[in-house]
C-alpha cells in the first residue's frame, strides 16, 4: 500500500493567552525582530508491506517547507525567511500478538 498525504498550515502574529503580543513587547524583550506570518506545507508519504499474515511493515517521510515574515523592530523592513527539506522518517514493524 503507497500513501500521500498533504497538510498545509497559516499562522499570524505572535499570541499569549489568545490575544496579540505588540511587537513592542517583543522588541522589550531583546529581539530585533518579531513574527508577522507564517506558513508551513507538509508532503507526506508512507508505504507497507505485508510480509505474511502476522508481520506488516510500514514507513513513512515527509517533506516540509516553511516561511515566516519577519519586522525588524529598528527600521520597520519586512524581512521573509524560507527553509525545506526532509522531516524525520518513521519505519515500523507490526506484528500479531
Amino acid at each position: 500500500m503507497l500513501s500521500y498525504k498533504f497538510g498545509s498550515m497559516e499562522m499570524g502574529c505572535c499570541k499569549r493567552g489568545g490575544k496579540n503580543i505588540p511587537n513592542a513587547s517583543i522588541a522589550s524583550l531583546g529581539y530585533s525582530m518579531a513574527p508577522t506570518k507564517m506558513s508551513m506545507d507538509m508532503h507526506m508519504f508512507g508505504a507497507m508491506y505485508a510480509l505474511n499474515d502476522d508481520i506488516t511493515f510500514a514507513i513513512m517521510t515527509s517533506y516540509i517547507e516553511n516561511e515566516m515574515k519577519m519586522k525588524r523592530h529598528s527600521d520597520g523592513s519586512i524581512k521573509t525567511m524560507r527553509s525545506t527539506g526532509m522531516g524525520d522518517t518513521k519505519l515500523n514493524v507490526l506484528t500479531r500478538l
